[in-house]
C-alpha cells in the first residue's frame, strides 16, 4: 500500500488547493459540510466509516480533475459529484461496521431522496460514470483507515482495544480537514494519529518498552519515525484539530505480552510488511 500511496492517480494533488484560484472562497466549507453529511449517511447505514474517507478521495480527486482542465464547478455541481461520490463509495467498499449486523441495500432512489430530490436518478447514474472515466476506474486509494489497521499488525502483541479506537477517531476527524487529509500522505497522518492516541493513554514501564517495539516495527517497515519534522507537524495539527485529553486509563498486562518470542516472532510480519505483501 506504500507503493500504491506514492501513486499520483491515486490521491489528489497536495497543492491543488493552493494553484487553483479559480476555486470559490466557500469550497473549504463545502467541503467539510459535506464530509460531515458522509458520515451521517454511513452511520445512518451502519456502514464502515472508511468508506467516507474513500469518497471524500473520489471527491477531491474529480474536483481536482476538472479545475485542471479549465472548468469551475458550481456549488449545485459540486453536491452532485458528493452524492454520486459517496453511492459509487458505499456499492463499492460499503462494508458493515460489523460483520455480524445486517446492512441494507442502498438503492439509487435513496440517494434521490438524500439529495431532497434535487438530482433524478438519471443525473446522478451520468455523474456516476463520469467520476469512473475521470478517475480512470482507479478506485481502491490508500486510506488513513487501512494504514492504521495495517500498522497495528506489527503490534508485538494483541493491541488495547482503546489505543486502536482512539487512532481511528482522530483520522476519521482528519477527513475533514483538507490540510490533512488532501496535502498530507495517508500514511503520515495514520502514523501520527496513533502516536496522539498513546500520548493520551498512561502505560507501565514494561507497556512501554512493548510500544517502543511497536514504534520500531513501524519505522523499520515504512520508515516512518516519531522524530520526523513532518511527523511533528502533523502530529501538531491533529491536536490543534482534535486534541485528545490525557486520561487516568492504565492498560492492564492482559493487554500486553511481555513474551520475548512474540517480540521476535512478530519481526517476521514486520518483514512481510515491508515486503509489500500486504493487502492492496
Amino acid at each position: 500500500m506504500l507503493h500504491q500511496e506514492s501513486n499520483r492517480n491515486s490521491r489528489p494533488p497536495s497543492n491543488f488547493l493552493q494553484e487553483n484560484t479559480n476555486l470559490p472562497s466557500s469550497h473549504g466549507h463545502w467541503r467539510q459540510t459535506i464530509c460531515e453529511w458522509g458520515y451521517d449517511v454511513v452511520d445512518h447505514f451502519k456502514f464502515n466509516r472508511e468508506v467516507v474517507e474513500i469518497f471524500m478521495n473520489y471527491l477531491d480527486r474529480y474536483v481536482s480533475s476538472t479545475l485542471s482542465k479549465g472548468v469551475n464547478l458550481s456549488r449545485r455541481s459540486f453536491q452532485l459529484v458528493a452524492v454520486s461520490s459517496l453511492y459509487l463509495s458505499m456499492k463499492l467498499h460499503g462494508e458493515a461496521d460489523d460483520p455480524k449486523k445486517m446492512v441494507k441495500t442502498i438503492d439509487m432512489s435513496t440517494f434521490v431522496k438524500l439529495s431532497r430530490n434535487i438530482f433524478p436518478e438519471e443525473t446522478i447514474e451520468e455523474m456516476e460514470l463520469d467520476i469512473l472515466f475521470t478517475l480512470d476506474w482507479r478506485m481502491n486509494p490508500p486510506t488513513m483507515a487501512r494504514f492504521i489497521t495495517d500498522f497495528f499488525e506489527l503490534f508485538p502483541s494483541r493491541p488495547p482495544a482503546v489505543l486502536i479506537e482512539r487512532s481511528r477517531y482522530v483520522a476519521e476527524m482528519s477527513v475533514c480537514v483538507a490540510s490533512l487529509s488532501i496535502e498530507q500522505r495517508p500514511s503520515v497522518v495514520a502514523f501520527s494519529a496513533i502516536l496522539n492516541a498513546m500520548d493520551s493513554m498512561n502505560m507501565m514501564s514494561l507497556q512501554h518498552e512493548i510500544y517502543q517495539v511497536f514504534l520500531d516495527n513501524i519505522e523499520r517497515a515504512t520508515s516512518l519515525s516519531k522524530k520526523m519534522s513532518k511527523i511533528e507537524e502533523v502530529r501538531a495539527m491533529l491536536n490543534n484539530m482534535c486534541p485528545i485529553p490525557t486520561d487516568d486509563v492504565t492498560l492492564s498486562l492482559e493487554d500486553s505480552n511481555d513474551s520475548f518470542l512474540s517480540i521476535y516472532n512478530h519481526t517476521l510480519r514486520t518483514e512481510h510488511f515491508a515486503s509489500g505483501k500486504t493487502s492492496p
